[in-house]
């Protein structure tokens, strides 16, 4: 999210900051996501995390490691 800017807010005389950001995420573990940690790196405006039971978990062949698969998005609203 840090590497991305978004410029609808300048084209229509808005501050980058009046963004609404709502972020959704979809994960094998939920709980274990750091909501505080995903709107620090919102680059502009404010932001609310919301995270659910989703997304992928692939076990190794041996059993002792998994690859865990989220899925994210980030719906930004400006009040024009």
């Amino acid at each position: 999210l840090w590497h991305n800017s978004l410029s609808i807010a300048d084209a229509v005389g808005l501050p980058v900051d009046s963004m609404q950001v709502e972020v959704r995420i979809g994960v094998p573990h939920p709980e274990k996501v750091d909501k505080a940690a995903v709107l620090a790196i919102l680059p502009h405006g404010t932001g609310t995390v919301t995270v659910v039971e989703g997304g992928l978990e692939i076990a190794n062949d041996a059993g002792t490691n998994s690859t865990v698969l989220a899925h994210a998005c980030a719906i930004v609203r400006l009040d024009v």
